[in-house]
């Protein structure tokens, strides 16, 4: 955490991790802050992301996960920026990129289907699984055996350690705030507290519910995808 901005007018910069909910952290912003204007539309598409259009106030500002590194590159003057963090969500953060992540709708009991959003998205990871002889189910179960090494987590660090990141007021912000009303509002308390801007959070369990019951991975009563049972096969505990 960088030191903290003193001046609520102040513009506010989301840089998100694909799948990581950085429109939806964005809309919150938006609809909640006294600061902004009123919205009462609904930012959710038919697969639960929010990625329809709403009247941005300007005061949040989103930045995609391959924009991040130029942005934080290119910006001279000291920003301030929610820099959205995988953490100990690795399963959550794998399961979210190949799903939610630019509406791509990957079919997760589908090998194919994975292996095909890989490809599309620049990743390395079928080949070389390919070049090793194994199966992609096995590559994530070999991935996941590992976790301090593992790519999500090698991915996270490239995020929370740009050294741009420095000259910046920065808040870290877990994407496991997102996984219960409580934490999130939480998490947003903090942030309103820290970049000296107010919330007012009337409707807001109303909203943290339609997002909670339209976002699939968030669902316990099905079957284990292929990603999760190649996180049960390395070990591990499934974190619900």
């Amino acid at each position: 955490m960088g030191n903290i901005i003193r001046n609520g007018d102040k513009t506010i910069y989301i840089c998100n991790q694909a799948g990581c909910h950085g429109h939806f952290l964005q809309y919150l912003l938006d609809r909640f802050s006294n600061h902004t204007p009123p919205i009462t539309t609904l930012p959710f598409n038919n697969l639960g992301n929010s990625h329809k259009r709403w009247k941005q106030s300007g005061k949040f500002v989103y930045i995609g996960e391959l924009k991040v590194r130029t942005f934080l590159r290119n910006t001279n003057s000291k920003k301030n920026i929610i820099q959205i963090t995988i953490d100990e969500s690795i399963l959550y953060f794998e399961r979210a990129s190949a799903l939610r992540a630019r509406d791509a709708n990957t079919n997760l009991y589908n090998v194919e289907s994975i292996r095909k959003n890989l490809i599309i998205n620049g990743s390395t990871f079928p080949a070389n699984c390919e070049k090793n002889n194994i199966s992609l189910k096995e590559g994530y179960r070999i991935g996941f055996s590992n976790l301090q090494n593992c790519g999500a987590r090698q991915w996270d660090l490239t995020f929370k350690k740009n050294p741009y990141l420095k000259k910046h007021n920065v808040i870290f912000f877990p994407v496991a705030n997102f996984f219960t009303e409580h934490k999130l509002r939480t998490a947003l308390q903090k942030l309103s507290k820290e970049f000296k801007f107010s919330l007012n959070f009337g409707g807001f369990s109303r909203l943290y519910k339609i997002f909670y019951d339209k976002n699939t991975l968030f669902n316990q009563n099905k079957p284990l995808d292929i990603l999760q049972q190649a996180w049960v096969d390395a070990g591990n505990k499934l974190p619900y």
